[in-house]
């Protein structure tokens, strides 16, 4: 019998749609005989809650994560980072359709929600450029404000500064690049922008899964498709690699991008058969990637004509081209993980179909940095 099950728990939920991760496994595992096998799917997992640290190194449990750098096939670890890729294609691609022919009026976007203490810096510095748009949410995870009596006082976000790998404000607290800074006390000023073209889209889509209202991460804000280039940073740079929904929109919407992430996504990507862009800094030094990113950016800023000078046209062509041979590929696979993040768990005596899945992404490279 294989027993298949994701960190997402369905019977476990906030809000109708909204689940909380598993925090035990231990009912899979005092019913999981020595013929059976167990297989625990990682979804959206944080690195303390992740399979990896709550399962016992067994033969017969398997460990799919969609951590790029996980991968290691000796440990019955399998890495799957096209997750995210099957996903947004099906959502953006297959069951909605959005006319994304807007005007040009801006050079670059940096649109960001959740206040990541380098996000808040980032906006900060790009303040002083032309030819840009820029959002900032202060919100936490949940997008609950906070009251005034958690608050200190406001920040000028123009203050901030990075020191290595810390985010320093005021001179005197040192934050962790992805750290909130609204959950951290900070009060700052919110950015808003437009939305009302995509909410009918996102409106449109959260039908067809449980009515979930999708957020500006799935559909972004019409400022989005306004501009020609979008940069944005994920929201770990500490741990892991991430290859969120933030690059995937970019992939399908043919969009030229810039990203500040952890060391290596840049050559990740290469080393997957995508075509970066641009020459941005991809080493360990984060104050050093991040001087890149926004050189890059101030550059477009000011002339958004060098575009011509990278070939975007021929290289977003040929991204969204090796996006759709990966959701061809991995796309029923997906389809069955995603199965069970909406309806449970599953039992299984046919372990043929494990073992195809098994095969199919066995040939997925492991990353080294």
């Amino acid at each position: 019998m294989d027993y298949i099950v994701t960190t997402l728990d369905k019977d476990n939920e906030i809000s109708p749609g909204i689940q909380r991760l598993h925090s035990s496994y231990d009912s899979y595992l005092k019913k999981l005989k020595d013929s059976d096998r167990l297989f625990v799917i990682e979804s959206d997992s944080g690195p303390s809650s992740s399979p990896k640290q709550l399962l016992p190194l067994q033969d017969n449990i398997y460990i799919i994560d969609s951590d790029v750098t996980s991968i290691d096939h000796n440990k019955n670890y399998y890495g799957f980072p096209w997750k995210v890729i099957c996903q947004h294609v099906q959502h953006l691609s297959r069951d909605f359709s959005l006319d994304d022919n807007f005007e040009k009026k801006y050079h670059v976007c940096h649109l960001n929600r959740r206040p990541a203490a380098l996000r808040v810096l980032s906006v900060g510095d790009v303040m002083q450029l032309k030819n840009i748009v820029y959002s900032l949410y202060p919100y936490n995870e949940d997008h609950m404000s906070y009251t005034n009596d958690h608050m200190r006082n406001n920040i000028d976000i123009k203050t901030i500064y990075l020191n290595k790998n810390r985010v320093i404000i005021n001179d005197e607290v040192s934050l962790k690049p992805e750290d909130d800074v609204v959950v951290r006390g900070f009060k700052i000023d919110r950015i808003r922008l437009s939305e009302d073209i995509t909410k009918n889209a996102r409106r449109v889509i959260g039908k067809k899964y449980h009515n979930t209202f999708f957020p500006e991460c799935i559909f972004p804000p019409v400022e989005y498709f306004q501009s020609y280039v979008d940069y944005y940073q994920e929201s770990t740079l500490t741990f892991g690699l991430s290859f969120s929904e933030k690059i995937v929109k970019n992939l399908i919407w043919k969009k030229p991008f810039i990203v500040l992430s952890n060391s290596g996504i840049y050559k990740f990507l290469e080393q997957q058969g995508f075509i970066n862009y641009f020459n941005i800094y991809d080493g360990p030094s984060l104050k050093k990637r991040y001087k890149s990113c926004f050189n890059m950016v101030s550059d477009l800023c000011d002339d958004i004509g060098i575009l011509s000078d990278f070939d975007v046209d021929l290289k977003a062509q040929h991204n969204f081209n090796r996006t759709m041979e990966i959701y061809a590929k991995y796309g029923d696979f997906f389809r069955f993980i995603w199965h069970i993040d909406f309806n449970g768990s599953i039992e299984i005596e046919n372990t043929d179909i494990m073992d195809n899945f098994l095969e199919l992404i066995n040939d997925i490279d492991k990353f080294s940095y």
